[in-house]
C-alpha cells in the first residue's frame, strides 16, 4: 500500500552574501519529513550553476552522497517528523551567466510514497522533482525545492596618469590613481605594476619600480606612488608608461596603461 509523507527542503543558508571569482562558498541545507508517514530512499539532490565545483558534501546522520561536478546527490532514510542537515561546499571560478551563482535543493519522494504536496498522478516511477512539484494538485511552488542565488561581484579597473615635477634635491613622487568603477563589496582587488621607459632611464628613479597595489573591499580608489631622483639639470619633459597587469579575483582590468610625465 501507498505510503504519506509530506517532504519538505526547509531551507538553504549561505554562508557569504557576496562571491568573487575563487571564492568558497558553504551551503547548509535542511529537510524534514513532515509525515505521517516514514521514508526509505528519498532522494535529495543539490545543483548549482556550472561555474561551482562541489568539493565536499556531508549529512549530519552519516549518508554518504555522490558528487559530480556541481551537483550532489544523495538516497536519505527519514521517520516521521525526522530532520536532516546537508553541508555542501564548493569553489566559484567563474562568473555564471546570470551573474549570480544559482543553486537548487530538492527531495523526491520513492515510488511507494504519495507526498501531498509533490505527487505527479502518473503511474510512472518518481524521477524529476521539478515534475512531481509542478503537479496538480499542489501545482508549482511545493515545499519539496528551494532556490538561493549569490551575487559574484566583478569590478573593471582602470589607472589614469600620473605627472610631476622632479625639481632639485630631496625626493619627489609621481601618483598614479587606480580606480574600480564601483566597488566590490566581497573582496579586495589587487593589481601587479611595472613601468616601461620612453625618455626616462633607471637613473630617474630611486628604486626598480614595480608592485601591487591592492583597493580593499568596499572601496572605489588607491594610488600607486613612485619615488623619483631628483637634479639640478635642466631637462625636456621625460615620459614613460606604467601597466597594471594580473588582477586578483574580483576585478577585470578595462584600462591598463597611464602615462607619467
Amino acid at each position: 500500500s501507498m505510503k504519506e509523507a509530506n517532504l519538505e527542503v526547509v531551507s538553504i543558508n549561505r554562508a557569504k552574501d557576496n562571491l568573487c571569482i575563487g571564492d568558497q562558498q558553504t551551503y547548509t541545507v535542511v529537510v524534514r519529513n513532515n509525515g505521517p508517514s516514514s521514508v526509505t530512499g528519498a532522494g535529495f539532490r543539490f545543483t548549482a550553476s556550472p561555474e561551482f565545483t562541489i568539493t565536499s558534501a556531508s549529512v549530519n546522520d552519516g549518508t554518504i552522497g555522490t558528487i559530480t561536478g556541481s551537483q550532489y546527490d544523495a538516497v536519505i532514510d527519514l521517520n516521521n517528523a525526522e530532520v536532516l542537515t546537508f553541508t555542501i561546499t564548493g569553489t566559484i571560478s567563474a562568473i555564471p551567466a546570470t551573474g549570480n551563482l544559482d543553486v537548487k535543493a530538492s527531495i523526491l519522494r520513492p515510488a511507494d510514497v504519495n507526498d501531498p504536496d509533490a505527487t505527479n498522478p502518473d503511474a510512472a516511477p518518481p524521477t524529476d522533482p521539478d515534475a512531481e512539484c509542478n503537479s496538480a494538485p499542489s501545482g508549482p511552488l511545493c515545499n519539496n525545492i528551494k532556490t538561493d542565488e549569490t551575487p559574484v561581484n566583478v569590478v573593471n579597473i582602470s589607472v589614469g596618469n600620473g605627472s610631476a615635477t622632479e625639481g632639485s634635491g630631496g625626493t619627489r613622487t609621481i601618483s598614479f590613481p587606480v580606480t574600480l568603477v564601483e566597488a566590490n563589496p566581497g573582496c579586495a582587488v589587487s593589481v601587479d605594476y611595472a613601468i616601461t621607459h620612453i625618455s626616462t632611464s633607471a637613473d630617474d628613479f630611486l628604486t626598480l619600480v614595480s608592485g601591487t597595489i591592492t583597493i580593499p573591499a568596499g572601496q572605489t580608489t588607491g594610488n600607486i606612488s613612485i619615488p623619483l631622483n631628483t637634479d639640478s639639470l635642466i631637462e625636456y619633459n621625460e615620459t614613460f608608461t606604467l601597466t597594471i597587469s594580473n588582477p586578483t579575483i574580483g576585478g577585470v582590468i578595462t584600462g591598463a596603461t597611464a602615462t607619467g610625465t
